[in-house]
């Protein structure tokens, strides 16, 4: 039953993308979606499969915008760093570890976006402080540290295996 709910969730992302709430959204800006996944899921279930749910999210994300730069390298890295640090630390506060994991993780994304857009292009016709980039990187960094610890704590929670007794 919980790896369906962990298949149901996964499930979920592409419609999140393309569906985002307006309401959760700052000035058209959403949340990171995947990040807001594959937190918990890293952090619950270690870095192997931290890295595995990192390519596949990376897969589906990438194909779901346009564009020549990929969110797979950044969303490995954090898959891989956010399944060590589940598996040292198994006592951490989730309230304000996961919006701050989220925001920085978000940031990490955003800014490996932001330098395989500067690679990929000449230097000389992109500009390097983007009014719009940063507003992009700000506003999706904020919003997706804010609802992090509800929605990862709601994930964690969905997650969990019950174990019942007969009586």
């Amino acid at each position: 039953m919980r790896n369906f709910r962990i298949f149901c969730s996964f499930i979920c992302i592409p419609f999140l993308i393309l569906l985002s709430p307006n309401w959760l959204k700052i000035q058209g800006v959403g949340p990171c979606w995947p990040i807001i996944w594959m937190l918990p899921f890293s952090l619950k279930f270690g870095s192997t499969w931290g890295v595995l749910a990192a390519v596949s999210i990376g897969l589906i994300a990438d194909s779901l915008t346009l564009g020549d730069a990929s969110y797979l390298p950044s969303f490995v890295i954090l898959g891989f760093c956010w399944g060590r640090l589940g598996r040292k630390h198994e006592k951490l506060e989730p309230s304000f570890n996961y919006g701050f994991l989220a925001l920085v993780g978000t940031l990490l994304v955003g800014c490996s976006l932001w330098a395989q857009k500067l690679i990929f292009h000449s230097f000389s016709s992109f500009y390097w402080f983007n009014a719009s980039a940063i507003h992009t990187l700000l506003a999706q960094s904020l919003i997706t540290g804010l609802i992090a610890p509800l929605l990862c704590s709601w994930l964690v929670v969905a997650w969990k295996t019950k174990h019942y007794k007969t009586i």
